[in-house]
C-alpha cells in the first residue's frame, strides 16, 4: 500500500493563490463534459447549473462564459440534480444520497446542510432566504424556515419519487414525481399544498406515467410535463391547470420524448425540454406547443428564461445552449460537438486530428486550445484516424470507409477499400505503407499511400479492432476473443499468438520495439510481451473495466483508457498501474501521447481531454494568508467524505513537515506532505477515490529547522464513506 503515494503530488502554491488545475482537464466540452440536471439564474447575468461529478458552473454574462465551482463533493459517483438562487449571492444545490449544499457568496463558497436522510434528492426552491422545500425519492419532503440550518421532514403520503417542487408562496406548492421500470409499476403523481406543507394533497395520480417538472405562473395557472405508455408506445405528457390544480388536462406535445423540464415566463409564453433535443414552445398557454430546434440530439434536463427572448437550456455531456431570440435559435456555448469521437492523433503537441460518429474530422493547430471541423464527405462512423506527416493522413470506418487527405485535412477523399465490412483501425509507417483491420478479420495492406488495398488473408473471421507494426516486416493485430495475430512478412502470413474461446476482446496493441508490446481490452485485461509476442503475460491493474485503448512514449511510460472516466498510467512498463483522475465518469476510447507529459483523450459525447503533466492527479495545497502562533492540525472537511478531503494545519515557525495517511492496521498508504515548510496556514485535498470505505488516520510531525525547539506530532481520524 505504500506505493499508492507515488502517484500523489504535493502542489505548494507560491503564492496566495487557487488550487492547482487537475492533471486531466476539458477542452471539449468547456468548462467540462459531465452531465448536467438543473440551470437557475438570479438575474438575467447571473446563473448557475449542476450535474454529474458533483459539477457547479457559473455565469456572470447570461451564459455567454461559464466557470466552475468547487462544490465539496466532487468525485463521478456523485451528482447534484437541482440548483436554485433567492439572489446573486445565496442559493443551494441539491443531490445524490441526501447532498444539501449552501453558499452565501454566489457559489465561492460551498458548505454542506444536514438534510437527514440518504435519499437522492431531486429538486430545491426557495421562497425567501429563510423559507424553502426540498423533494426526492421515497416521497421525500424536506422543508426549513431558517435557510437550512434545520431540515425538518414532512410527510408527503407516497412512496413514489418525488422530481419536481414549485412554490407559489409560503404557504401554497405543488410537487410532481412519478418513476418505475417496467410498463405497469410506472406511477406518476401530483401534490399541493396550502398550509407550508403541513398538509400534501394529491390532486393527479396516472397509471405508467412520471411527471418530471411543474411550473405556476399564479396561484391557479400551471403545468406539469413528463410522459406517459399508453398503449402504442411512449409520449410526451403536458397536463395544465387554471384552478390550481383541481382539475389537470392534458394538452398535445407531439412529441413521443420524455419531457424534463417546463418554464414560463407568463401566463400564455413557456418552454419545454427533454431527451434527444427536444425543445418545444408555446405562446398561447400551452393550447400549441411548437418543435424548436435545438441543434443536438443528447438529453436536455433543464430550461430557465430570464425573459422572453434570453433563456439556456443543459443537458447531456455538459451541453448549454443559450437563445436570445426566444428560441428561434439555440446557439451551442459548450461544445464544437457531442458525438463520440473514437481516435485522435497528434504529429507534435499543437497538430493533431479527432474523428467520429456522422463522419465528424476536428483538427487542432494549437494543441487542443481550438477544433475546426473539416468536411468528410461522409456521414459514416469514422473509428480510427493516423496521420504519417503534417500533411498527410487517413481515416477509416463503417461500411469500408477509407479517406486520405495530402494536406492536412483541408480536403478529404475516398479511397476504394474493396470491402464492405467496418473498419477499425489504421496505421502507416511512412507516406506509402500502411494496414488496416476490421470487421469478420478483415486485413488490408497498401504500399502506394491507399490509391490500391489489397485484401490479406488472416484465417479467422471474428472482429479485429487495432493493428500495430513496428517495421516493414512486424506487425500484429488483436480482436474478439483474446485474438493476438502476428506478421513477420509485412501482412502476408499472420500467426495466432494467443486466442480465447469465448472471452471479451482485446481492444488495442502497442508496441515500442520488435519484442516489447502491451494489448488491452475488455475486463481490465492488460497483457504483455518482452519477447515479440512469444509470450504474453497478464499485468495486474486493480480494476475490472473495460480498456479500448492503450500508448505508450517508451518501454517504460504509458497510458491505458476505458470505460467509465477510466485512465491508467505506468511509469515502469506496465509492472504497476495506477489509476489517474479523469472527472468524467464517460466512456474513453483512444488515447495518444507526444511525450511524458502531453497527451490526449477522447470519448463518449465528445469527450476530448488534455495533460500537460502525464495526467498526474494532484494533492492539491493552498497557502492561507494568515500567520499561526502554534502548530495546529484541524480536523478534516467534509468528514466523512467520499473521495476527496481537505486538511488544514497551521505552521508558527520554519519546519520540516510529515503528513502521512495510515489505515487502521497501521499501513501507510499516502505522504501528502513530506518537506520544509515556512510559517503559514495551509489546506491540503487528498484524493482517495481508488479506496475502500473505512477509518483511516492521518499524522502531522512538525520539526523545527536549525536549533530552534518544539516538534510536535498529532494524528486525527476521517472516515471515508462511499
Amino acid at each position: 500500500m505504500k506505493n499508492l503515494s507515488l502517484f500523489f503530488i504535493v502542489l505548494l502554491l507560491l503564492q496566495f493563490t487557487s488550487l492547482a488545475q487537475e492533471g486531466w482537464f476539458w477542452q471539449n466540452p468547456i468548462p467540462q463534459g459531465n452531465h448536467l440536471h438543473s440551470v437557475h439564474f438570479a438575474d438575467r447575468d447571473y446563473g448557475w447549473a449542476v450535474g454529474w461529478g458533483g459539477v457547479i458552473l457559473k455565469t456572470t454574462n447570461g451564459g455567454e462564459d461559464w466557470e466552475s465551482q468547487s462544490s465539496w463533493t466532487s468525485g463521478i459517483e456523485n451528482i447534484l440534480f437541482s440548483v436554485h438562487f433567492i439572489d446573486n449571492n445565496t442559493g443551494w444545490a441539491v443531490g445524490w444520497e441526501g447532498k444539501i449544499l449552501k453558499t452565501t457568496n454566489g457559489g465561492e463558497d460551498w458548505e454542506s446542510q444536514i438534510s437527514g436522510t440518504s435519499n437522492n434528492l431531486h429538486s430545491v426552491q426557495f421562497f425567501d432566504i429563510n423559507t424553502g422545500w426540498i423533494v426526492g425519492d421515497d416521497g421525500a419532503i424536506l422543508k426549513t424556515t431558517n435557510g437550512g440550518e434545520d431540515w425538518i421532514s414532512q410527510t408527503s403520503g407516497t412512496v413514489v419519487p418525488l422530481n419536481s417542487v414549485y412554490l407559489m408562496d409560503s404557504d401554497t406548492g405543488w410537487i410532481a414525481g412519478g418513476k418505475g421500470h417496467l410498463p405497469g409499476s410506472y406511477k406518476g403523481i401530483i401534490l399541493k399544498t396550502t398550509n407550508g406543507g403541513g398538509d400534501w394533497v394529491i390532486q393527479k395520480s396516472l397509471i405508467d406515467t412520471a411527471f418530471n417538472s411543474v411550473y405556476f405562473t399564479d396561484s391557479n395557472t400551471g403545468w406539469a410535463v413528463g410522459w406517459i405508455y399508453p398503449s402504442g408506445g411512449y409520449r410526451g405528457m403536458i397536463l395544465k391547470t387554471t384552478n390550481g390544480g383541481e382539475d389537470w388536462i392534458s394538452q398535445t406535445s407531439g412529441i413521443s420524448n420524455s419531457l424534463q423540464s417546463v418554464q414560463f415566463i407568463d401566463i400564455n409564453t413557456g418552454w419545454s425540454v427533454g431527451i434527444y433535443g427536444t425543445i418545444l414552445k408555446t405562446t398561447n398557454g400551452g393550447t400549441n406547443w411548437n418543435p424548436q430546434s435545438s441543434g443536438t440530439t443528447g438529453g436536455l434536463g433543464s430550461v430557465y428564461f430570464t425573459d422572453n427572448n434570453t433563456g439556456c437550456a443543459v443537458g447531456d455531456n455538459g451541453i448549454i445552449l443559450k437563445t436570445t431570440s426566444g428560441g428561434i435559435n439555440w446557439v451551442n456555448q459548450s461544445s464544437i460537438t457531442s458525438n463520440h469521437l473514437s481516435s485522435v492523433r497528434f504529429t507534435d503537441v499543437n497538430l493533431g486530428w479527432a474523428v467520429g460518429d456522422n463522419g465528424i474530422i476536428f483538427k487542432t493547430i494549437n494543441g487542443g486550445q481550438g477544433w475546426i471541423s473539416q468536411m468528410s464527405g461522409t456521414s459514416a462512423h469514422l473509428y480510427s484516424v493516423y496521420f504519417a506527416d503534417s500533411n498527410t493522413g487517413w481515416a477509416v470506418g463503417s461500411d469500408g470507409t477509407t479517406l486520405k487527405t495530402t494536406n492536412g485535412g483541408g480536403e478529404w477523399g475516398s479511397q476504394l477499400s474493396g470491402t464492405s465490412n467496418d473498419l477499425y483501425s489504421v496505421y502507416f509507417l511512412n507516406n506509402n505503407s500502411g494496414w488496416v483491420v476490421g470487421r469478420e478479420g478483415t486485413i488490408l495492406k497498401t504500399i502506394n499511400g491507399g490509391e490500391d488495398w489489397v485484401i490479406k488473408t488472416s484465417g479467422i473471421s471474428v472482429p479485429l479492432y487495432s493493428v500495430y507494426f513496428s517495421d516493414g516486416n512486424t506487425g500484429w493485430a488483436v480482436g474478439w476473443h483474446e485474438t493476438i495475430l502476428k506478421t513477420t512478412d509485412g501482412g502476408t502470413n499472420w500467426v495466432t499468438q494467443n486466442s480465447g474461446t469465448g472471452a471479451p476482446p482485446y481492444q488495442s496493441v502497442h508496441f515500442t520495439d520488435t519484442n516489447t508490446g502491451w494489448v488491452v481490452g475488455w475486463e481490465g485485461r492488460i497483457r504483455k510481451t518482452t519477447n515479440g509476442g512469444g509470450d504474453w503475460i497478464r499485468q495486474t491493474i486493480g480494476t475490472g473495466s473495460d480498456l479500448e485503448s492503450v500508448y505508450f512514449t517508451d518501454s517504460n511510460y504509458g497510458w491505458a483508457v476505458g470505460a467509465y472516466g477510466t485512465i491508467l498510467k505506468t511509469t515502469n512498463g506496465g509492472t504497476n498501474w495506477n489509476p489517474q483522475t479523469s472527472g468524467t465518469n464517460n466512456y474513453l476510447y483512444s488515447v495518444h501521447f507526444k511525450d511524458q507529459n502531453t497527451g490526449w483523450i477522447v470519448g463518449n459525447g465528445g469527450t476530448i481531454l488534455h495533460t500537460t503533466n502525464g495526467g498526474v492527479s494532484f494533492i492539491e495545497e493552498e497557502e492561507v494568508d494568515e500567520l499561526p502562533t502554534d502548530y495546529i492540525l484541524s480536523q478534516n472537511y467534509p468528514n466523512p467524505f467520499n473521495p476527496t478531503t481537505t486538511v488544514r494545519y497551521e505552521i508558527p515557525k520554519l519546519s520540516f513537515v510529515t503528513i502521512k495517511v495510515y489505515d487502521v492496521l497501521g499501513n501507510e498508504i499516502a505522504t501528502l506532505v513530506n518537506e520544509e515548510k515556512p510559517i503559514g496556514t495551509y489546506d491540503i485535498t487528498w484524493y482517495a477515490e481508488q479506496l475502500p470505505s473505512g477509518i483511516y488516520f492521518y499524522r502531522l510531525q512538525a520539526v523545527p529547522t536549525g536549533r530552534q525547539a518544539g516538534s510536535f506530532v498529532e494524528t486525527k481520524k476521517m472516515l471515508l464513506l462511499k
